[in-house]
């Protein structure tokens, strides 16, 4: 195997190659996300990326400076050119070796090129459920998924072959933010939201930092049983008697559509949190059913010096579904924190009466200074808020007039009012 290298450089070599990626027949790979990463590199120098295994074991046995070729790997022009002239010579040298992945390695070491490491790419030697992996990914481009034939299904209720086409619903509206962890607060309940985009969002009733939050969850199981210790990566082991470190999980659903300059993915409960009672049944994290997230439609541009994104919480406590805005971070400085809000964000109530020009003016004067606005509606029913389901007309002409009004704003001063109406179907 380790002659494909040789064979394919053979084949193509022409002035428009840059790099040669290879990764085994099973591998799921993110194309716009690898070549991405791939263009942050000088393609006319040596260049090896890869990544390691999960496991320790898995580097121990064959070297830690070795990328895995089920993740998949990439070689530049120059390198691949290097190693299929020196393809026989090196065959010879290591003929005790196992395996093409690190035969090929001693090869390159032997050229004095060392692996670069991407923390997208994985290998996956991990076994059972790997949801806790995926819904606590690094802060690096997600490239790729290895050995998902040899791990349960990565969404419930589903299928390998469906999940993993489900997966990709979000990955071809925005490879660029899949699987990337975005955090928010309520302070006031003292709950905390993980979202890992196209993937979940995970709820607690408990504040954790970040960094307790970027260490996955053990829902899986080493490679080899009884290896310690098992991983290259801290982790948070499931305690179902603590509730506090249990989350309430929901998974990816569909993507929406769009709005105002937002993608908006909706993520529903599948199975019931493994955990006794939380001790605060008025504002009980079990009780969230469904969130949708707004995103910015930019593409994110992950790591290399960048901050993750944060988000905000648009919806208030009390309902079985939320709604979420992932927004860039600020400088810390910036930063405020109101009521467990990060940015201040305002509630108003909309009834099934037009409301005047002069009361959106009104709105509008604190919509920029406060950041966002929600409209909400109430149940005669319930007496509870809920996202309006169908805008009546009445309300159309009141946000008609919103926002006939803020571009009337925009054009007279040159500035720019910042606003977002949200509203369970979305109002375009």
């Amino acid at each position: 195997m380790v002659r494909v290298i040789e064979e394919i450089f053979a084949e193509n070599h022409g002035p428009d190659v840059r790099w040669y990626v290879m990764a085994d027949d099973d591998t799921v790979l993110m194309i716009d996300n690898l070549v991405d990463v791939l263009s942050k590199y000088d393609h006319t120098k040596y260049y090896y990326i890869g990544m390691n295994s999960e496991c320790i074991v898995s580097n121990f046995g064959m070297s830690f400076q070795m990328a895995f070729g089920g993740a998949g790997y990439a070689l530049s022009y120059p390198l691949a050119q290097a190693v299929a002239k020196n393809m026989d010579t090196c065959i010879k040298r290591y003929p005790t070796l196992y395996g093409s992945d690190h035969i090929l390695q001693a090869c390159i070491s032997d050229l004095g090129v060392a692996i670069t490491l991407e923390k997208g790419f994985h290998q996956i030697d991990l076994r059972g459920d790997i949801s806790g992996f995926l819904s606590a990914h690094p802060q690096s481009p997600f490239l790729s998924l290895h050995h998902l034939d040899l791990v349960a299904p990565i969404f419930p209720s589903m299928n390998r072959y469906d999940a993993v086409n489900h997966l990709m619903k979000a990955a071809n509206v925005d490879q660029s933010r899949l699987l990337q962890q975005s955090t928010c607060y309520n302070n006031k309940h003292n709950w905390t939201f993980s979202v890992s985009w196209g993937y979940s969002v995970q709820i607690y009733d408990k504040i954790h930092s970040q960094s307790y939050l970027e260490r996955p969850i053990e829902t899986f199981g080493e490679w080899r049983k009884g290896a310690w210790p098992p991983y290259m990566f801290n982790v948070r082991e499931l305690k179902s008697n603590n509730c506090g470190e249990v989350p309430n999980v929901l998974f990816f659903d569909n993507v929406e559509g769009t709005r105002l300059n937002h993608i908006v993915t909706t993520y529903v409960k599948k199975t019931p949190r493994s955990c006794g009672s939380s001790g605060n049944d008025d504002h009980s994290i079990d009780g969230v059913l469904k969130i949708r997230v707004f995103s910015p439609m930019h593409k994110l541009h992950v790591g290399d010096g960048n901050r993750r994104e944060c988000c905000d919480i648009l919806q208030p406590i009390g309902m079985d579904s939320m709604a979420i805005k992932l927004r860039t971070s600020h400088s810390a400085a910036m930063e405020m924190i109101i009521d467990g809000q990060q940015d201040p964000i305002v509630f108003f109530d909309v009834e099934t009466t037009k409301r005047s020009l002069d009361d959106v003016r009104v709105n509008l004067e604190v919509v920029k200074h406060c950041g966002t606005v929600l409209f909400l509606e109430v149940d005669d029913a319930s007496r509870r808020l809920t996202f309006v389901v169908d805008a009546s007309s009445c309300l159309c002409e009141v946000l008609d007039e919103c926002d006939a009004h803020a571009k009337q704003r925009y054009k007279d001063s040159g500035g720019h009012v910042m606003f977002d109406y949200m509203e369970k179907a979305g109002i375009a």
